[in-house]
């Protein structure tokens, strides 16, 4: 398992635990009645049973939004709605003592269901508020029906002959992370493609550029000028936009000499 990803689900399961050991203080849905330690235990184990049941399929709602062009919030509520479906049963067999006909008929009036719907949607939004800029789809997992992207500065055809790139589109002067996909921007135009900034990168072969952001990565010709903020900079491309440089990136542009545009 990629070492990010193991740190990144050891904090979920950290934070997840905690939000049990929260329900259990509280007692939410009416089981303020059961006693403090079976309370406090009732709710840690459901809370990392259903992270268990939810996590994979989150994966899928992400998938499942790249591929079908969706906002990634809808994907995330059908994930979450899909998802509390083994959550409901299994927190339905353990307050039935695992007793299948009892749970079936405690799932039937769906109550159960919009509380653990709503929980999910609730740890979900904490996810997104701790984790803003990350993804719940592996780093090394690669997007789905993803091909190579054939584009190149000195024969933009040949990627127009693949269906990706539009005829005539042009050198490509930035490209941008966008969720799953990568902006292709030439001077006249821009593209969305499905793929990872890296593999975009990758296939740059005949492009000088740097990567100045963990979301863009800009071509030497396609910088006009770089503005100096203290310590950090901005590029201004050839079509007026501009470009964020991280601090990480400004010994690069240093080397390159951009800073002197």
């Amino acid at each position: 398992m990629n070492s990010g990803l193991a740190r990144r689900l050891g904090v979920e399961l950290f934070i997840v635990s905690a939000i049990g050991a929260a329900l259990g203080l509280i007692g939410p849905f009416g089981t303020f009645a059961m006693p403090g330690g079976a309370r406090m235990a009732y709710w840690i184990i459901f809370i990392i049973a259903g992270y268990a049941c939810f996590r994979p399929i989150l994966w899928l709602g992400d998938v499942m939004s790249a591929t079908l062009s969706l906002p990634a919030w809808v994907g995330r509520m059908l994930a979450i709605a899909l998802a509390a479906l083994p959550t409901t049963l299994l927190v339905a067999m353990m307050f039935a003592r695992f007793d299948p006909g009892i749970a079936l008929r405690d799932m039937a009036n769906g109550t159960l269901y919009l509380q653990v719907v709503l929980i999910g949607i609730i740890v979900n939004g904490l996810f997104a508020l701790l984790f803003p800029k990350e993804k719940l789809i592996p780093p090394d997992t690669p997007p789905p029906d993803t091909a190579p992207l054939p584009v190149t500065g000195a024969a933009p055809a040949s990627a127009a002959g693949t269906g990706l790139l539009p005829p005539g589109f042009g050198p490509v002067i930035a490209l941008k992370s966008e969720d799953h996909y990568v902006r292709v921007q030439s001077r006249e135009r821009d593209v969305l493609i499905l793929i990872r900034l890296r593999d975009a990168i990758a296939t740059l072969t005949d492009r000088q550029g740097l990567q100045v952001h963990r979301s863009w990565w800009v071509a030497q010709d396609g910088v006009a000028r770089v503005h100096r903020k203290g310590r950090e900079a901005e590029i201004e491309l050839v079509t007026g936009q501009r470009v964020p440089v991280s601090r990480d990136s400004m010994p690069a542009i240093r080397a390159a000499e951009w800073l002197t545009r």
